[in-house]
């Protein structure tokens, strides 16, 4: 028999996993919208620029093994990409044909989220048929329940803008082109 919360938090947590299909406009927005996610950018000195971007907040049941791996190395690349079509902004309205990546930082975050009940919980706050189906350790011991996993990604570039195409440098306007297309689904 599936627990109604559990078949809640379930569904809560496959729409979130679903939500982070999301297109490039809603992706791509200034850090600081409200969305908790975004870009910000930082000029040091001169042509160069401290670019960031921290992607959106990943919830699962847990990120741990190969596909929490897999999972934390997509939202990096994720991450990657829409800091570098920061950049390749940057260049462009500072007239910049191309720019050079000089430093880069990644950072990810995995923390498990465990629920715990305490020994004075009441179940019938949990099920409304309350104790006598479930035993004192189903309801009163302290047992993870409903445990859920976030995983954040965040890059952060150093770039030098350029005057000229130099080799080991990124074209401006062609990483905006290829980004635009990667993250823009074909027209069905």
């Amino acid at each position: 028999m599936v627990r109604l919360p559990h078949l809640v938090v379930a569904v809560a947590l496959l729409t979130a996993g679903c939500a982070t299909e999301r297109s490039l406009q809603q992706l791509y927005v200034p850090l600081g919208t409200g969305a908790g996610f975004g870009y910000s950018e930082q000029p040091v000195a001169g042509q160069r620029y401290v670019v960031t971007y921290d992607a959106p907040i990943r919830t699962a049941f847990t990120f741990n093994g190969a596909e929490g791996r897999r999972e934390a190395d997509a939202e990096l690349a994720r991450a990657y990409d829409l800091a570098l079509m920061r950049a390749a902004d940057i260049a462009l309205a500072n007239g910049a044909p191309a720019f050079r990546v000089s430093n880069r930082t990644n950072d990810v975050d995995v923390r498990n989220h465990p629920t715990y009940r305490g020994p004075f919980w009441y179940s019938g706050w949990r099920r409304p048929w309350g104790y006598p189906y479930g035993g004192w350790p189903y309801y009163y011991g302290a047992y993870p329940d409903d445990s859920y996993a976030t995983l954040t990604a965040r890059v952060t570039l150093t770039v030098d803008l350029l005057p000229a195409l130099e080799p080991g440098a990124f074209d401006a306007a062609r990483t905006q082109a290829e980004i635009r297309n990667r993250y823009t689904a074909p027209q069905a």
